[in-house]
């Protein structure tokens, strides 16, 4: 019996160090992780040229920078769109971590990785084999009490939540499903399980509950 192929991997990381950190983490463990991008530029061309499975992001927010944190969250939201089967994760530190960039990333279908969790080392390829299933993710932030609310988004797909923001921004249900790409009949059923789920009694209570839970960051009452 032969041996699966490598997962072609690409991380985008400007520091040396972490890039080779990440490889000896995962070669051993069967990834074929791709030359170090150090751009978002070198990031697109090699998605073009390499076509890998996964790719890994670090967001620099530990340079408090969300302006290069927000770039890189439009172009693997762009990647969502244009390759919907590349795994995408983002990879920050603990003291880094910021409510507006985890909503944005479990809406869109991104996982997020916390750096201080690869102290275990089977960490990172649990974490790209849990975000190869398809679901936006955020792992080991329980110690953030900030977060709260960004682990309860677990509990909707992003296809669900792309519904909710696209209710919020007064889209009907059959301009969402063409926007989507989906049947009405789909839509209307995310609707029934985000009512179910939010304990909303219907769709009219869709956009206040979404905006006060994934705009604004407060609970409605």
């Amino acid at each position: 019996m032969t041996d699966p192929p490598p997962i072609r991997l690409l991380y985008l990381e400007d520091v040396l160090s972490h890039y080779e950190f990440v490889c000896g983490i995962l070669r051993p463990r069967g990834y074929d992780v791709l030359p170090q991008c150090k751009t978002i530029d070198e990031a697109r061309t090699g998605v073009t040229e390499w076509e890998p499975q996964v790719l890994l992001a670090d967001l620099g927010l530990d340079r408090r920078d969300l302006d290069i944190a927000n770039k890189v969250m439009q172009f693997l939201a762009d990647l969502r769109k244009d390759r919907p089967q590349l795994t995408l994760l983002i990879y920050s530190g603990i003291e880094a971590l910021n409510f507006s960039i985890v909503r944005q990333a479990l809406v869109i279908g991104v996982s997020y990785l916390i750096k201080e969790a690869l102290q275990d080392l089977d960490h990172l390829d649990r974490a790209i084999q849990c975000a190869k299933l398809g679901r936006g993710v955020v792992y080991d932030i329980q110690a953030a009490e900030l977060f709260k609310r960004a682990i309860e988004v677990q509990d909707f797909t992003p296809q669900q939540l792309k519904v909710a923001q696209l209710i919020e921004m007064g889209m009907q249900n059959v301009e969402i499903a063409r926007e989507l790409g989906i049947s009405s009949s789909r839509i209307s059923q995310h609707i029934e399980n985000i009512c179910k789920i939010a304990g909303l009694r219907s769709r009219g209570e869709i956009p206040r509950w979404y905006y006060t839970r994934y705009r604004t960051g407060s609970t409605a009452e």
